[in-house]
């Protein structure tokens, strides 16, 4: 164990193997490693003599049987250790989809551990989570420290590739995940100063990021309060850079520190941190990371009279600023939505952050596989 996660974590978010959740699952072969599975496969072969669970350990899995589990290839059964296993899609008979209230079982601990390292007066952007938006509705809320409340321009599910829950498309391993297409598909949040970390005169530490599917074309606001009037942004750039920008308003009052080229088709975790600093050396006081590891910054500049952020008491966005500049990406939701807080995070807690994500998120070297993160699969671009 090198993710620096305690042994309750990981037995609680540990999924044995990410396609049984049905997002590799092509309609005729499960690719089991046995050496990614350590003990877990010995267990529920030996808890059930019939039937083999396959998933997190609580919540959203299949049952399959032994006999189906079976390679012809070699004609071995699940006794232990396995791989490549051919199981015929007609085989699988999946519990259903999750309910709501094994969502809330599922991903109840996931919000409570993010929030430990995110800090108490944190929230998530819980959006395609249930307990957090109503079906059929446009508006979703935070979790956390406080509930502020968002809206969809549109309903997810008439995205032009809309959020369906009942599809197993719609989730990156056991996290729901909203597909993003450059138009009218973004969200924004009631006014609030909670947003705001400048007062015209001094600035305060703040920490923003999100799990974001960077394609090739990927670029516009992530997370914003950079709407009627300007404050800060989180954003992409054409070319796959990552962008933080603060500004005071001011025709020199810009600050901006940009990341190297992020790889396309892949999943990134993209966060910003600001010590709150201000003055014209404000830039000195930011940093980003990609993956879990803090960039050497591609640029980083502030303008020559900067001061401090001001507090304009306007809406935050997600997926846009500005009204446009709407992101062409995929944003991950539910408990790994993007997420605020009010503090600024150390590198540790920033590392610390994204090993958690990574076990709900299914990416494979966690488990001890060969994939890298992000890697796409065989049946598509997970």
């Amino acid at each position: 164990n090198d993710l620096d996660l305690t042994s309750e974590e990981l037995e609680r978010y540990h999924i044995f193997d990410v396609t049984a959740l049905g997002r590799r699952l092509d309609g005729t072969t499960i690719g089991l490693t046995g050496g990614s599975l350590g003990g877990a496969l010995d267990e529920a072969v030996e808890a059930s003599r019939r039937y083999i669970r396959i998933g997190p350990s609580t919540g959203w899995h299949y049952y399959i049987s032994r006999e189906t589990a079976a390679d012809p290839r070699r004609g071995e059964g699940c006794d232990g250790a396995v791989s490549d296993i051919t199981i015929p899609r007609s085989r699988i008979d999946p519990l259903s989809l999750p309910s709501p209230d094994q969502l809330d079982r599922m991903w109840g601990s996931l919000y409570e551990d993010r929030l430990k390292i995110i800090g108490d007066s944190g929230v998530i952007m819980a959006f395609a989570d249930p307990a957090f938006a109503e079906s059929g509705s446009t508006g979703f809320e935070t979790a956390g420290a406080h509930r502020f409340q968002f809206n969809w321009h549109i309903e997810p599910s008439k995205f032009d590739s809309p959020f369906l829950p009942e599809d197993y498309r719609s989730f990156q391993g056991i996290v729901p995940s909203v597909p993003l297409g450059g138009t009218d598909q973004a969200a924004a949040s009631q006014n609030d100063s909670y947003w705001s970390p400048g007062d015209r005169t001094s600035d305060t530490p703040f920490s923003v990021g999100a799990w974001v599917f960077v394609e090739s074309d990927s670029a516009g606001g992530i997370v914003a309060k950079w709407s009627n009037t300007q404050e800060w942004r989180l954003y992409i750039r054409e070319g796959r850079y990552a962008w933080f920008e603060l500004t005071d308003g001011g025709p020199s009052g810009d600050v901006t520190v940009s990341g190297p080229q992020m790889s396309a088709d892949e999943w990134h975790f993209i966060l910003a941190t600001y010590n709150g600093q201000g003055g014209v050396n404000a830039a000195e006081g930011i940093r980003l990371y990609y993956d879990g590891e803090e960039q050497e910054p591609r640029s980083r500049t502030t303008g020559s009279e900067y001061l401090a952020m001001r507090n304009t008491n306007d809406q935050l966005t997600i997926g846009e600023y500005m009204g446009g500049s709407r992101l062409r990406a995929e944003l991950a939701g539910g408990p790994l939505g993007p997420f605020f807080v009010p503090r600024e995070l150390s590198a540790t807690e920033v590392q610390r952050l994204f090993n958690l994500d990574l076990i709900p998120l299914g990416f494979e070297d966690t488990l001890g596989k060969t994939g890298t993160l992000g890697e796409a699969p065989e049946s598509g671009k997970r």
